[in-house]
């Protein structure tokens, strides 16, 4: 797959597991945030194909449960994957089992030792 594909399809990821969210006070649909970040990037030199794909991925592993970093790495590579896992909530804080459990199918199996 080129480059300018791969970023047409984080783009289209983007879109399609986004629809139907909203951001939170403005009530605007929330692809257009990854699409600012993705523009902010470009604006200050950051036009690369991993860099783009990240931005307009970074958010829907942690938000739509229909897809998890292990897809992302499968669809697009390792690098863009683990962008986007690097970019997710598990940077910020703890989280729950059931949390993870969207991003890494399977973690709820884990022992908690």
């Amino acid at each position: 797959m080129t480059e300018d594909h791969l970023v047409a399809l984080a783009k289209k990821y983007c879109e399609e597991y986004h629809a139907g969210q909203f951001r939170k006070g403005t009530g605007q649909p929330y692809k257009t945030h990854p699409h600012a970040v993705a523009e902010l990037l470009q604006k200050y030199g950051y036009g690369d194909t991993v860099t783009l794909c990240i931005a307009y991925l970074h958010d829907i592993v942690e938000d739509n449960k229909d897809v998890n970093v292990l897809e992302i790495r499968d669809r697009f590579n390792y690098e863009i994957a683990n962008g986007v896992y690097v970019l997710s909530k598990n940077t910020i804080g703890e989280w729950t089992k059931a949390s993870l459990a969207r991003v890494f199918p399977g973690v709820e199996d884990m022992d908690d030792e």
